[in-house]
């Protein structure tokens, strides 16, 4: 049997969604269940592992993916626009269950499941084929492929974060019990993966073009992401915005994020 790249994406597609409704059938399971009594229809313990299990299967369905796109196309891997987004997705997987063992408003991970499908079914659409695949010299791949890691990488942990944050703003509940450095860590290890990219990406273009920078579509974009979330990390160790203000600064920096992928796919470094 002949397993395409395409199958593999939409496998992961599919494994998101079923965490979706995993996560939604553990909100459930203790919602009318107090204490996790186990029902015909299981507890809610039993879905929450579900759910991250599929949240797993759908990482390794994209990486093995990607993984299927480079050996096939003999070069090295995220030198595609598009591959970048596929990385970033899951990626963001990646950063939701690792945060799942600290507090998060209730529908956060429901909205980054939402948001991961969202981005794997816009790269799928978008997804190349072998004929209209941008070369690149040999001895650029190894650059692009290095600062794409770091760029998907960050761009994961925007996504969890922001996620986290619009999940905040949509409860009243969360709003009052949360803590006011809720998705702080990822967002701060997103800056550094930025930063590594934007600091290869300058690397390279002076080996590549005699010239660290020339303001391509990529460059302009994750300096302005790289600003704003310096500016917004430094505003919320400082303490100058409030919570609810730095959760929304979080959804405008998803939103940036979502553009930035939707519009260019990372680009051309």
């Amino acid at each position: 049997m002949h397993i395409s790249e395409t199958f593999l994406f939409a496998t992961g597609a599919a494994c998101v969604i079923g965490g979706a409704l995993a996560y939604m059938m553990s909100v459930m399971r203790r919602s009318v269940l107090p204490g996790d009594q186990p029902t015909a229809l299981g507890t809610a313990g039993s879905w929450r592992n579900i759910e991250q299990a599929l949240g797993l299967a759908s990482f390794l369905c994209t990486a093995a993916g990607l993984v299927l796109a480079t050996v096939q196309g003999n070069r090295w891997p995220l030198t595609v626009p598009t591959e970048v987004v596929f990385a970033s997705a899951g990626f963001a997987l990646l950063w939701q269950i690792q945060q799942r063992q600290r507090y998060q408003p209730r529908w956060a991970p429901l909205l980054c499941y939402l948001l991961v499908f969202g981005l794997l079914l816009w790269a799928i659409v978008r997804w190349p084929t072998a004929e209209n695949v941008s070369r690149i010299e040999e001895w650029q791949q190894a650059w692009t492929a290095t600062a794409h890691l770091a760029l998907a990488v960050a761009c994961g942990a925007f996504v969890q974060a922001g996620g986290v944050a619009l999940a905040s703003l949509l409860s009243e509940r969360d709003n009052q019990a949360s803590s006011p450095q809720i998705g702080s860590n990822v967002a701060l290890w997103g800056l550094a993966a930025l930063t590594t990219s934007l600091g290869v990406t300058s690397v390279g273009g002076l080996h590549t073009r005699g010239m660290p920078w020339s303001w391509t579509s990529s460059e302009s974009w994750q300096l302005l992401l790289w600003l704003f979330y310096a500016v917004l990390w430094c505003a919320q160790r400082l303490l100058v915005l409030r919570r609810r203000q730095v959760c929304i600064l979080a959804v405008a920096g998803l939103l940036l994020v979502l553009i930035m992928l939707g519009t260019t796919g990372a680009g051309p470094t």
